[in-house]
This record gives structure tokens, C-alpha cells and sequence, in this order.
């Protein structure tokens, strides 16, 4: 059966948006850019805790956003993938501001999550088929996604319904969980993405296998953008080993609201971004 696609904006035209759902309603889904293409081949989807996954090649925050309002209400768990496109566009800054207005847009639409989880940008390796090498820019690149996310980790610790997952790429050989392009996943890399998700969401997997669907098996409802703007989060989730402090707020701390310039796309420009995270208001 053919996958249900549409190009993603930006993206070249072989590259298409992909939804993968499981034979149930599905109470978890994975929402990423094309990094996430193949995970669905290390889950059952027969198995009643395997996630819907939705990959949108170039994803960027907005696009995740506008997935979000077709997630069926049966998902009470979130998982982002996203922010490789706007660190190699706009630079730490602009992408941490990013993240964080997708983050509590989702969590005052969707009052009905449990838990958001936010994952690591992944390092980046020389492309091997460029004829010119890109070291410089995937330096620069490399050296701006571990601020990213330890920015993000920090925010993480703090009591909310929002955590954190690492892959630990950048302890691990690039060339052998990297593909050759230096950006995406290689088959070893995408198994142990699938690996890790499944330790974090703490939810059990059988073997994969074939099955799925490219449309819910639960209805969607989508509130109109009138509610969304008057709704609120008062439910609140404890982060494992963190203190109960009262009035816990379950949204991402401030990063400032000024708009930091699209960056040129030449990817062997070197641009300074300092200050980085001292820059940063995390208030």
C-alpha cells in the first residue's frame, strides 16, 4: 500500500512527508524531520504501545506545530525531533526560541498530554560526497548543537511535563552511526534511536514487522484556534528524582522574543554567533 505523502516545504521534491500509524490508537507519537525516516522499522505495529511516527523532511518548528493538530487525541505522550534545519539556518539563539514557542503552544493546545519529550540535535560528520569539503560548517554546526542541547537539558531537569532524551551520538564513532552524507542516521544509528526512545518512553516492544497504517485509527479532533488561545495547562507532571516544589510551571523558561536573521546558504561560511549561551535569558 503507498504511504500518504505531500512534499515538505523547502525540501527537494524526492523527499516526502511520511505518517506511520499503528493497527491501534496510539497513546504516543514521534513527530521529526527526516532523521526519524526508518524508526518505524524497529517497532511492532501490532503492539499496542508502539507510536504513530510522522516524519517531515526539513521539519522545522512550524511544520512540527502544524502536525501537531492532527495527532489524534489518544496520544498523551509526545516526542520532537526537530531543530537540525533552524541551528544550520538561524544559530542558537533564534532555534532555543524556536523550540521553546513550540513547546508551550503544544502543551496549552493539547491539554490532554502527559509527558513531552524533547530529543538532541545529532552531531554532524563531513559530507563524503561533496567534492569540496563542508568541516568548517559541521565544526561550527557541531559546537552550536551541543550548546543547543545542553540548553535544553538544563530546562528539563526543572519539574514539568516536559523531558529530555540523548542518543549519545557524540560519544560513539560518526562513521559508523552516521550515513555517508554526514547527516542522517545510518542503519546502526537509526536502530539505536529507536533503542533509546523505547528506554525513555518506558514502554515495551516486540519485534518489527509490517502492518502499518498512513491514516489514525482513532478520530481526530481539532479545536478551533478561539479555544486554543483561552486554554490553559493546569495539569502538571513530576519529573523522577526532582523536588515538588509548588506552583510548578509546566512551560519552557523565556529566551528573549527579537528575531535573529536567516542565515546565508552558503554552508562553508563561517558565522560568528558569539555570545552564545551566556546571551541567553532564562527567565
Amino acid at each position: 500500500m503507498p504511504a500518504y505523502s505531500r512534499p515538505a516545504t523547502g525540501a527537494p521534491p524526492v523527499e516526502q512527508l511520511s505518517r506511520k500509524f499503528p493497527k491501534h490508537p496510539p497513546t504516543t507519537a514521534i513527530i521529526g524531520n527526516s532523521q526519524t525516516r526508518y524508526l518505524h522499522r524497529h517497532f511492532n505495529p501490532h503492539d499496542r504501545a508502539t507510536p504513530a511516527i510522522i516524519t517531515i523532511p526539513g521539519a522545522s518548528t512550524f511544520d512540527i506545530e502544524k502536525e501537531v493538530a492532527g495527532i489524534p487525541r489518544s496520544v498523551t505522550t509526545l516526542v520532537f525531533h526537530v531543530g537540525t534545519s533552524e541551528l544550520a539556518s538561524y544559530g542558537l539563539d533564534e532555534s532555543l526560541r524556536r523550540l521553546r514557542r513550540l513547546v508551550n503552544n503544544t502543551l496549552r493546545t493539547r491539554q490532554e498530554l502527559e509527558r513531552l519529550v524533547v530529543s538532541c540535535v545529532l552531531p554532524r560528520y563531513p559530507n563524503q560526497r561533496l567534492e569540496r569539503s563542508n568541516e568548517q560548517f559541521v565544526h561550527r554546526f557541531n559546537r552550536e548543537a551541543r550548546q543547543f542541547n545542553e540548553t535544553v537539558k538544563a530546562y528539563c531537569r526543572r519539574p514539568s511535563k516536559v523531558s529530555y532524551v540523548d542518543y549519545q551520538f557524540e560519544q560513539l564513532p560518526p562513521r559508523r552511526f552516521l550515513a555517508a552524507d554526514g547527516l542522517h542516521p545510518s542503519f546502526m544509528g537509526v536502530a539505536l534511536i529507536a533503542e533509546t526512545l523505547k528506554s525513555a518512553l518506558g514502554r515495551g516492544d516486540l519485534e518489527a514487522t509490517t502492518g502499518w497504517s498512513t491514516q489514525p485509527t482513532a478520530p481526530v479532533n481539532i479545536r478551533s484556534s478561539q479555544q486554543n488561545t483561552h486554554d490553559t495547562n493546569p495539569t502538571y507532571q513530576h519529573v523522577p528524582g526532582a523536588p515538588h516544589p509548588p506552583n510548578i510551571t509546566a512551560e519552557f523558561p523565556t529566551i528573549g522574543e527579537t528575531v535573529t536573521p536567516a542565515r546565508p546558504k552558503h554552508p562553508l561560511t563561517i558565522i560568528n554567533s558569539a555570545p552564545l549561551l551566556g546571551g541567553l535569558s532564562a527567565g
